[in-house]
């Protein structure tokens, strides 16, 4: 795993044995501190989580081998691959001046 992956699995792990901890130790929010740990568990974790995620995958997503690696894309991934790959294709496929036959 790259190391953006190991935190979000570090950071989710984590989450969830504090909300663990928060959900057999109810008592815990009696106090003032204890509210505020438990919103920070419950609400700014998770969204923190959420938006590492996001990030990750919105990033992974740019990479070509992601938009080829959808079965309905195997053909135009044959045709930039099957190039030399010395000359820079663009892709082609997305333009419809040159479809791909």
């Amino acid at each position: 795993m790259t190391l953006p992956v190991t935190l979000l699995v570090i950071l989710i792990a984590g989450t969830a044995i504090f909300i663990g901890v928060l959900v057999f130790r109810p008592g815990m929010t009696t106090s003032p501190v204890g509210k505020i740990f438990a919103f920070f568990l419950l609400f700014l974790l998770p969204l923190v989580c959420l938006g590492m995620g996001t990030s990750y995958h919105i990033e992974r997503s740019k990479e070509t081998t992601f938009c080829l690696s959808c079965h309905e894309m195997e053909p135009m991934a044959k045709a930039c691959w099957s190039m030399t790959p010395l000359i820079f294709l663009p892709p082609i496929f997305k333009t419809t001046a040159f479809p791909l036959k």
